[in-house]
């Protein structure tokens, strides 16, 4: 399968202090449905003069604010017939809003998480190879007394995109996570998260939740987020599709290339929301609530599993409210599961944390020496 990327060139050039990768503006994974995928980002996608500014002029400003350990951008124009150059795009690939009921007493209000997902995409022009992807998944979480109308929505995804209008900004926090990229390097070791399971039991204490493949599809992400920041490692990215991406074509002024995937992704990772599980206990006008969860997570490699494990969260999920508070099951469980995936990331490398391993894993008292394994066969930076 294909995914369109839509790559714009600016007019000037930064001045080089040593080796330069081309800048592509602002990209979409599917360009083609992106008024479907991203209705509100892709109104703010502009090629040309436009009033009220856009995504390409505020990707700009954060990158003249922006510095990088190991290149330059240069902004000249690329034409298709090049074959040599390294590319940037920082590319969007999903935007998401949901919205949960709070109710205490007789009182509902809604919590509203906005949520984006992109990449710092860097592939190399001559050979149409990908070769690394920084994500980053920005959040804003607001609450009001009613369903944010549609004019609510698009200006809180504004807020996280136009620079200089909340301390967080999309373009700002993908060049940060750009910074120490060596875009002129080739990883022999790719890994991907290939997929993200739902038992029927975690499936049916997720209540009334609309699309729950969507949100899984969220969960994941989030993970490959968080296993980039813990370890550097070069993991192939998901797109905005079900399917496992092999390529993508980006199209210029006067061509376009098919940009190649790894062709072989040597690690695998699987995780499986074994269960969730709500417990309540009452104290007169209080009581304690708690959304533990459970998940197996695997690493497969070409020959062989180099990982397996089951992790939960319980005590740490629970949290005291008052006896009338009725929470909405789907928000707190998924704070809880994405807590204990960030956690889970941040044990892959030499000194695993053994007290949240032993909570975490208790029927494996050798499960860190796992974690230090997996880390130095599928994670570990290459010199």
């Amino acid at each position: 399968m294909r995914v369109l990327v839509l790559l714009l060139f600016g007019l000037c050039a930064l001045p080089a202090n040593g080796m330069s990768v081309y800048w592509g503006g602002v990209s979409f994974s599917d360009w083609t449905n992106r008024e479907l995928n991203y209705p509100n980002l892709a109104s703010m996608m502009c090629s040309g003069t436009c009033s009220g500014g856009h995504l390409n002029q505020w990707a700009l400003e954060a990158l003249d604010q922006a510095s990088f350990d190991y290149f330059d951008v240069s902004m000249d124009y690329i034409n298709g017939r090049e074959i040599e150059g390294v590319i940037m795009t920082p590319m969007i690939n999903a935007e998401t809003v949901s919205a949960y009921q709070d109710v205490t007493g007789d009182q509902t209000s809604y919590i509203h998480v906005y949520r984006i997902y992109a990449s710092v995409i860097f592939f190399e022009f001559g050979t149409k190879r990908f070769i690394s992807a920084r994500p980053v998944v920005l959040q804003y979480t607001d609450t009001l007394p009613n369903e944010a109308s549609e004019a609510e929505i698009k200006q809180n995804f504004r807020r996280l995109v136009e620079v200089g209008i909340a301390q967080s900004n999309l373009f700002t926090e993908l060049f940060q996570k750009a910074k120490s990229t060596k875009p002129f390097t080739f990883s022999q070791k790719y890994a991907r998260i290939s997929d993200l399971q739902v038992s029927d039991s975690a499936l049916s204490a997720l209540g009334s939740m609309d699309r729950v493949d969507v949100w899984a599809d969220q969960v994941k992400r989030q993970f490959e987020a968080f296993l980039i920041d813990a370890t550097d490692a070069p993991l192939v990215p998901s797109m905005s599709t079900s399917e496992m991406t092999q390529e993508f074509v980006a199209t210029f002024a006067d061509a376009s290339v098919t940009i190649k995937m790894p062709e072989e992704v040597p690690f695998n990772i699987n995780v499986t929301v074994d269960n969730l599980r709500k417990i309540e206990q009452a104290d007169r006008r209080q009581k304690t609530l708690c959304h533990a969860v459970a998940l197996r997570l695997e690493i497969d490699g070409l020959l062989s599993q180099i990982f397996n494990e089951r992790l939960v969260r319980g005590r740490e999920s629970c949290s005291v409210m008052t006896i009338d508070k009725q929470p909405d099951d789907g928000y707190y469980f998924t704070l809880s599961l994405l807590s204990l995936l960030k956690q889970a990331s941040e044990q892959f490398g030499e000194t695993p944390n053994k007290d949240f391993i032993a909570r975490a894993i208790p029927d494996n008292p050798k499960a860190h020496q796992n974690f230090v394994r997996a880390w130095e066969s599928a994670f570990k930076p290459e010199l």
